[in-house]
Protein backbone atom coordinates (compact mmCIF):
# COMPACT_ATOMS: atom_id res chain seq x y z
CA UNK A 1 0.00 0.00 0.00
CA UNK A 2 1.28 3.46 -0.85
CA UNK A 3 1.96 5.88 1.95
CA UNK A 4 -0.53 8.75 2.33
CA UNK A 5 2.55 10.98 2.20
CA UNK A 6 3.47 9.82 -1.30
CA UNK A 7 3.17 12.84 -3.63
CA UNK A 8 1.25 10.81 -6.18
CA UNK A 9 -1.38 9.90 -3.55
CA UNK A 10 -1.72 13.17 -1.64
CA UNK A 11 -2.58 15.25 -4.71
CA UNK A 12 -1.20 18.49 -3.25
CA UNK A 13 0.20 21.04 -5.62
CA UNK A 14 3.55 21.27 -3.81
CA UNK A 15 4.99 18.37 -1.84
CA UNK A 16 8.49 18.12 -0.30
CA UNK A 17 10.83 16.05 -2.45
CA UNK A 18 14.01 14.15 -1.60
CA UNK A 19 15.64 11.52 -3.81
CA UNK A 20 19.10 10.02 -4.11
CA UNK A 21 20.68 10.27 -7.54
CA UNK A 22 20.51 6.74 -8.95
CA UNK A 23 21.30 4.82 -12.10
CA UNK A 24 17.62 4.63 -13.17
CA UNK A 25 16.69 8.21 -12.22
CA UNK A 26 13.42 7.25 -10.54
CA UNK A 27 14.71 6.19 -7.13
CA UNK A 28 14.77 2.48 -7.99
CA UNK A 29 18.37 2.13 -9.24
CA UNK A 30 21.73 1.90 -7.53
CA UNK A 31 22.69 5.00 -5.53
CA UNK A 32 26.29 3.84 -5.06
CA UNK A 33 28.38 6.38 -6.95
CA UNK A 34 31.63 4.74 -5.79
CA UNK A 35 32.01 3.10 -9.21
CA UNK A 36 34.70 2.85 -11.85
CA UNK A 37 33.66 5.27 -14.57
CA UNK A 38 37.14 5.59 -16.06
CA UNK A 39 36.46 3.36 -19.08
CA UNK A 40 32.80 4.19 -19.64
CA UNK A 41 31.14 7.14 -17.91
CA UNK A 42 28.44 6.21 -15.38
CA UNK A 43 25.45 8.51 -14.85
CA UNK A 44 23.36 8.98 -11.72
CA UNK A 45 20.25 11.07 -12.06
CA UNK A 46 16.95 12.40 -10.75
CA UNK A 47 14.12 12.36 -13.29
CA UNK A 48 10.51 13.58 -13.01
CA UNK A 49 7.73 11.05 -13.44
CA UNK A 50 4.59 11.49 -15.58
CA UNK A 51 2.70 14.68 -14.73
CA UNK A 52 5.40 15.99 -12.41
CA UNK A 53 7.73 18.92 -12.24
CA UNK A 54 10.55 18.78 -9.68
CA UNK A 55 12.16 21.96 -8.42
CA UNK A 56 15.53 21.14 -6.87
CA UNK A 57 16.61 23.57 -4.16
CA UNK A 58 19.59 21.70 -2.71
CA UNK A 59 22.05 19.03 -3.82
CA UNK A 60 23.91 17.16 -1.09
CA UNK A 61 27.01 15.00 -1.58
CA UNK A 62 28.18 12.38 0.93
CA UNK A 63 31.67 10.87 0.82
CA UNK A 64 32.91 8.22 3.27
CA UNK A 65 36.27 6.49 3.37
CA UNK A 66 37.92 5.20 6.50
CA UNK A 67 41.31 4.44 4.95
CA UNK A 68 42.86 7.89 4.99
CA UNK A 69 42.46 11.46 6.19
CA UNK A 70 40.80 13.74 3.66
CA UNK A 71 42.54 16.73 2.14
CA UNK A 72 41.24 19.67 0.11
CA UNK A 73 43.52 18.77 -2.82
CA UNK A 74 42.02 15.26 -3.07
CA UNK A 75 38.57 13.81 -3.60
CA UNK A 76 38.08 11.87 -0.39
CA UNK A 77 41.08 9.61 -0.06
CA UNK A 78 41.56 9.57 -3.85
CA UNK A 79 44.14 11.69 -5.63
CA UNK A 80 42.66 14.59 -7.60
CA UNK A 81 40.37 13.10 -10.24
CA UNK A 82 41.65 13.02 -13.82
CA UNK A 83 38.38 13.78 -15.63
CA UNK A 84 36.28 15.11 -12.77
CA UNK A 85 32.61 14.94 -11.91
CA UNK A 86 30.12 16.69 -14.15
CA UNK A 87 26.78 18.06 -12.95
CA UNK A 88 24.33 18.81 -15.73
CA UNK A 89 20.72 19.37 -16.53
CA UNK A 90 19.73 17.04 -19.37
CA UNK A 91 16.79 17.64 -21.67
CA UNK A 92 15.99 19.51 -24.86
CA UNK A 93 19.38 21.18 -24.54
CA UNK A 94 21.97 19.88 -22.09
CA UNK A 95 23.36 22.44 -19.67
CA UNK A 96 26.63 21.87 -17.81
CA UNK A 97 25.83 23.60 -14.54
CA UNK A 98 29.47 24.50 -13.93
CA UNK A 99 30.41 25.24 -17.53
CA UNK A 100 33.49 23.36 -18.70
CA UNK A 101 34.85 23.14 -15.17
CA UNK A 102 34.85 19.64 -13.66
CA UNK A 103 34.93 18.78 -9.98
CA UNK A 104 38.25 17.02 -9.34
CA UNK A 105 38.92 17.82 -5.67
CA UNK A 106 37.08 18.83 -2.52
CA UNK A 107 38.40 22.36 -3.10
CA UNK A 108 36.67 22.36 -6.51
CA UNK A 109 33.35 21.67 -4.77
CA UNK A 110 33.79 24.85 -2.73
CA UNK A 111 34.78 26.81 -5.85
CA UNK A 112 31.59 25.59 -7.58
CA UNK A 113 29.33 26.87 -4.80
CA UNK A 114 29.08 23.86 -2.49
CA UNK A 115 29.28 24.48 1.25
CA UNK A 116 31.21 22.06 3.47
CA UNK A 117 28.65 20.91 6.03
CA UNK A 118 31.41 19.44 8.21
CA UNK A 119 34.38 21.72 7.40
CA UNK A 120 36.64 19.94 9.89
CA UNK A 121 36.42 16.74 7.83
CA UNK A 122 40.21 16.50 7.75
CA UNK A 123 39.93 14.88 11.19
CA UNK A 124 37.15 12.49 10.17
CA UNK A 125 36.49 9.79 7.60
CA UNK A 126 33.42 11.39 6.01
CA UNK A 127 32.58 14.64 4.25
CA UNK A 128 29.25 16.27 3.48
CA UNK A 129 28.84 19.07 0.94
CA UNK A 130 25.66 20.94 0.04
CA UNK A 131 24.82 23.18 -2.92
CA UNK A 132 22.07 25.75 -2.46
CA UNK A 133 20.64 26.04 -5.99
CA UNK A 134 18.97 29.38 -5.29
CA UNK A 135 22.31 30.85 -4.25
CA UNK A 136 24.35 29.16 -6.99
CA UNK A 137 21.95 29.54 -9.94
CA UNK A 138 19.46 32.21 -8.82
CA UNK A 139 16.51 29.79 -8.66
CA UNK A 140 15.71 26.13 -8.03
CA UNK A 141 16.62 23.79 -10.88
CA UNK A 142 13.51 22.68 -12.82
CA UNK A 143 13.09 19.09 -13.96
CA UNK A 144 10.02 18.62 -16.14
CA UNK A 145 9.02 15.27 -17.64
CA UNK A 146 7.52 17.14 -20.61
CA UNK A 147 11.03 18.36 -21.49
CA UNK A 148 12.47 14.86 -20.91
CA UNK A 149 14.68 16.60 -18.37
CA UNK A 150 16.81 15.07 -15.66
CA UNK A 151 19.49 16.30 -13.28
CA UNK A 152 22.60 14.15 -13.63
CA UNK A 153 25.98 13.50 -12.08
CA UNK A 154 28.40 11.98 -14.58
CA UNK A 155 31.25 9.91 -13.10
CA UNK A 156 34.23 9.53 -15.47
CA UNK A 157 36.91 8.39 -13.00
CA UNK A 158 37.62 5.37 -10.84
CA UNK A 159 35.70 6.24 -7.67
CA UNK A 160 35.50 2.65 -6.43
CA UNK A 161 38.38 3.31 -4.01
CA UNK A 162 35.91 5.15 -1.76
CA UNK A 163 33.92 3.23 0.86
CA UNK A 164 30.76 5.18 0.03
CA UNK A 165 29.83 8.00 -2.32
CA UNK A 166 26.25 9.21 -2.78
CA UNK A 167 24.36 12.36 -3.62
CA UNK A 168 20.77 13.39 -3.20
CA UNK A 169 18.51 16.25 -4.23
CA UNK A 170 15.87 18.01 -2.16
CA UNK A 171 13.23 20.51 -3.10
CA UNK A 172 9.59 20.18 -3.93
CA UNK A 173 7.41 18.28 -6.31
CA UNK A 174 4.85 20.19 -8.30
CA UNK A 175 2.15 18.03 -9.76
CA UNK A 176 0.49 19.12 -12.97
CA UNK A 177 -2.24 16.54 -12.30
CA UNK A 178 -4.90 17.77 -9.87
Amino acid sequence: MESPHDARVVGHRFVPFTQFFDAAGDGSGSTDMAVDGSGTAVSFKVTAQAGEIIRIERIVMLVYDDTETFEWAKFGSLAALTNGLRLRLRGGSDIDLHGDARIKTFADLICRGFDAVNPSFVATDYAVFALDCRKAFGAPLRIDINDSASLEWEVKDAMDGLDAFQSYATGFLESSVY
